[in-house]
């Protein structure tokens, strides 16, 4: 398996998640739907309020606290949101290729 190959498909997979999500960052619908909340509660969570105490959330730690994290270094916008959801994305994608292509290469070959 070559690396530039994986490499690519995440590049690949990041900028066509960028591109499919662009035209909904500037509609005004986008402030009242899920992510809205994500901006709040991971603005909140970098504040030092306690998930669950302080903030509700209905989902799992691990979002919250992944975006908030990546929201300490890049700011907390709507294009970080994405480009965190993307680069989560596109690693899922390159890590199920991986695992793909060591399972599939016995049948195939």
């Amino acid at each position: 398996m070559e690396a530039s190959l994986v490499f690519g498909v995440t590049a690949l997979s990041i900028v066509l998640f960028y591109w499919l999500r662009r035209a909904s960052l500037y509609s005004a619908d986008w402030l009242f739907q899920g992510e809205s909340w994500t901006l709040t509660a991971a603005d909140a969570v970098l504040k030092g309020q306690s998930l669950y105490r302080d903030i509700q959330w209905n989902y799992g730690p691990f979002p919250i606290y992944y975006y908030a994290a990546f929201a300490a270094l890049f700011g907390n916008t709507p294009v970080t949101l994405i480009a965190s959801n993307a680069l989560l994305y596109s690693t899922a994608l390159g890590c199920f290729y991986v695992a793909a292509a060591r399972c599939m290469t016995r049948f195939w070959v």
